[in-house]
C-alpha cells in the first residue's frame, strides 16, 4: 500500500520487521539502566558506609589520645601534688639535697616531663631537678601570677613558653602551695615537652595528609603530627573549630578543609575535662575513602560483566527462536510448492491431453475440407496452450534443492514466457542476456523460484504497468566486501515501479525473514529465500530503491572455474 505519492509509509513498514531488530534493542537499554541504577545503588550505600567508617575511625582516634593526654595530664597532676603534699609536712630548706633526691626520682617516671621545680613566694626557684635553675626569678611568669593572685585555681596549664634556663620551650603544668592557715606558699611546677607529645603520636604511622594537633583551649597550637614548629604558640581562634564547634559540643566530627594541607578532611576533636586542652584528629577524606575508590571499577566492571552475559544469552535465545521460525516457515513453504507442484504437474498433463484431442480434431477436420482459417486459428491455440502446459511442467517438474551446473541465459530464456504471462499484460519484459555461455552451479527450483519471486515483486510495483529489465552480465570482482575475488555472472531485475520510500540503510533489513512492505498481504519470506539461494550459491544479493524511479534487485553468482568459455561436458540443458 502507498500513501498516495507511491511512497510506502515508513512507519507501517517498520511495523512488518521482525522484533528480533527492535526488542533486543530496547531490553539492552533497560538492562543497562537497570545495571547502572542498581550499580548506583550499591555505590551509594558502600560510600555511605565506608564515610561512616571513617567518621567512626577519627571519633575513636580522637577519643583514644584524648584519653592518653588526660592520663599524661593527670600522672603529671599526681606528681605535683605529691611534691606539694611532702612540701607541706616535711617543710625541707631551699636546695636539700633529700628533696631535690625526690625530685629526681619523681622525675624520672615521668619521661615526657624535663624537669620539676618549685618556686617560692617571692617568684624565685627553691627546688629543682636542674640545679643552675635555683635563684632564677620566674615572679613574671603568667603560671606563678595567677596561681599566686587566685586562690580557687588549684591547677593551672599554660600555653608553651621559652626556657629561661636553655631558650627551649615547654608546656607548664603548676600546682599551688599553701601554708596551714590557706595562705600562699609558692607553687610546684612540672615543665612538659611538647616533643613528648610528637613522639607518642607519630607511633600511630599516620598517612601522608592525616594531622594530630594538641591544643591549648586559648586556641594555641602546643604540639602536632606532623611537627609544626613554626605554628607552635599560634592562635588559632579564626580556625573552624574554636568558631563555631567548640562553642556548641565537647567533642564532635566534621568535615572540613585542612588549614595545611588544603584538602578536605574528616576533622573530629575532643576537649579534656579536667585540663583546659583539646586533642585534634585530620584525617584526609580522599585517603579514607581509598578502599571505596578501588571497589568503583570492580562493581563497575561486574555490572558491564553481568549486562553482556545477559545480553549475549538473550540474543542467542532470540537468534534461536528465529532460526526456529524461519525453519518452520520454509518446510512450510516447501510443502506448498511441492504440493502446488504436483496439483499443476496433474492439471497441466491433463490439460496438455485435452489439447492433443483438439489438435486430432483439427486434422480430422481438414480431411473434410473444412475452413482452414478458422482450423489455423484452432492450431494456434492449441500451440499457444501446449507451450504454457510444457512451461508448467517444467517450473514445477524440478523442486529438489540438488546443486546443478547450468548457464543462466538459457535458464532465463526458457522461463521468458512463463515470466511474462506471471507479470500480467501491462508489464513490458525486456531481457538483456549478456552473460555468453557462462556457468554456474545452482539449484534449478531455487534459481526459477527466485527469478519468479522477483518478477512477481516488481510486477506488483508497476500497477499501472511499466518495463521489467532483466540483464546478465560478466562482472570481475577485486575487494569485494563479502565475496571472494574472481569472475562473477551478475543478475539485475529493474523495474520502473513506485519504489520504496525508506532509508537505503534500512533497505537492507528486507532480506531479513518476516520483513514485508506489503503488509500483511505479504508473507516476508521472498527476498529473505533469495538471499539463501544466493548465499547457497557462494554469491550475494543487493537491492537499490529511488521513490518514483523503480526498484533493482542484483545477484552475483560466482563462475564455475574453467567453464566460462564453451558448454561443459555434463551442464544439465536448461530446457531439459
Amino acid at each position: 500500500m502507498t500513501d498516495g505519492t507511491g511512497t510506502i509509509p515508513i512507519r507501517r513498514w517498520r511495523v512488518r520487521l521482525p522484533n528480533t531488530s527492535r526488542r533486543p534493542r530496547l531490553e539492552a537499554v533497560v538492562l543497562v539502566c537497570f545495571a547502572a541504577i542498581v550499580s548506583a545503588l550499591i555505590l551509594a550505600q558502600s560510600y555511605r558506609q565506608a564515610l561512616d567508617e571513617a567518621r567512626a575511625t577519627t571519633s575513636n582516634l580522637t577519643a583514644l589520645l584524648g584519653e592518653h593526654t588526660r592520663i599524661a595530664m593527670r600522672s603529671t597532676d599526681a606528681a605535683l601534688m605529691s611534691m606539694v603534699t611532702v612540701l607541706e609536712s616535711a617543710q625541707p630548706r631551699e636546695g636539700d639535697a633529700n628533696y631535690a633526691s625526690y625530685l629526681d626520682q619523681l622525675n624520672d617516671h615521668l619521661d615526657y616531663v624535663r624537669t620539676l621545680f618549685v618556686v617560692g613566694t617571692d617568684g624565685y626557684a627553691i627546688h629543682t631537678t636542674q640545679p643552675d635553675a635555683l635563684r632564677v626569678s620566674l615572679a613574671d611568669r603568667r603560671y606563678f601570677q595567677i596561681l599566686r593572685d587566685d586562690p580557687e585555681v588549684d591547677l593551672f596549664v599554660g600555653r608553651p613558653v621559652q626556657s629561661m634556663i636553655n631558650s627551649e620551650w615547654f608546656v607548664p603544668v603548676a600546682r599551688r602551695i599553701e601554708t596551714a592557715d590557706g595562705g600562699f606558699a609558692g607553687i610546684a611546677v612540672a615543665a612538659v615537652e611538647p616533643s613528648f607529645v610528637e613522639r607518642t603520636f607519630q607511633l600511630l604511622q599516620l598517612r601522608e595528609f592525616d594531622t594530630i594537633a594538641l591544643l591549648h583551649k586559648d586556641s594555641t597550637l602546643i604540639a602536632s603530627v606532623p611537627p609544626l614548629p613554626g605554628y607552635y604558640r599560634t592562635q588559632l581562634t579564626d580556625h573552624e573549630l574554636f568558631r563555631s564547634r567548640l562553642p556548641h559540643a565537647s567533642s564532635g566530627v566534621y568535615t572540613s578543609i585542612s588549614g595545611i594541607h588544603q584538602r578536605s578532611a574528616i576533622v573530629g576533636y575532643a576537649a579534656l575535662e579536667d585540663f583546659p586542652l583539646i586533642v585534634g584528629v585530620s584525617l584526609d577524606r580522599t585517603q579514607a575513602l581509598a578502599s571505596w575508590r578501588q571497589m568503583v571499577p570492580v562493581v563497575v566492571l561486574g555490572a558491564i560483566l553481568i549486562v553482556v552475559l545477559t545480553l549475549f544469552l538473550r540474543m542467542a535465545m532470540v537468534r534461536r527462536t528465529l532460526e526456529q521460525q524461519v525453519a518452520r516457515q520454509e518446510a512450510l513453504m516447501h510443502e506448498k510448492v511441492q504440493t502446488i507442484g504436483f496439483m499443476t504437474s496433474s492439471v497441466a498433463h491433463d490439460f496438455k491431453n485435452l489439447l492433443a484431442v483438439v489438435r486430432s480434431g483439427t486434422r480430422m477436420l481438414r480431411r473434410q475440407n473444412a475452413d482452414e482459417t478458422l482450423l489455423a486459428a484452432l492450431d494456434d491455440a492449441a500451440d499457444r496452450g501446449i507451450a504454457l502446459t510444457t512451461d508448467l511442467l517444467n517450473f514445477a517438474k524440478d523442486h529438489e534443492l540438488r546443486a546443478v551446473q547450468v548457464q543462466p541465459d538459457r535458464l532465463i530464456e526458457r522461463l521468458s514466457s512463463l515470466l511474462q504471462r506471471t507479470t500480467g499484460p501491462g508489464v513490458e519484459l525486456h531481457l538483456d542476456l549478456d552473460a555468453a555461455n557462462a556457468v554456474v552451479e545452482v539449484s534449478l527450483a531455487q534459481f526459477d523460484s527466485t527469478l519468479v519471486n522477483l518478477c512477481i515483486n516488481a510486477s506488483h510495483a508497476m500497477p499501472e504497468g511499466g518495463l521489467l529489465r532483466i540483464a546478465t552480465l560478466r562482472v570481475p570482482l577485486r575487494g569485494h566486501e563479502t565475496l571472494r575475488d574472481g569472475d562473477y555472472v551478475e543478475i539485475s531485475v529493474e523495474d520502473t515501479g513506485i519504489g520504496i520510500g525508506i532509508p537505503e540503510e534500512i533497505q537492507k533489513g528486507l532480506f531479513a525473514p518476516f520483513a514485508s512492505t506489503k503488509g500483511r498481504d505479504g508473507s516476508g519470506m521472498g527476498l529473505f529465500q533469495a538471499r539463501r539461494f544466493a548465499e547457497d550459491a557462494g554469491g550475494a544479493i543487493t537491492l537499490s530503491s529511488t521513490v518514483g524511479k523503480g526498484t533493482r534487485v542484483i545477484i552475483l553468482l560466482p563462475l564455475v572455474k574453467g567453464m566460462g568459455r564453451g558448454r561443459a561436458a555434463g551442464t544439465q540443458d536448461a530446457t531439459s
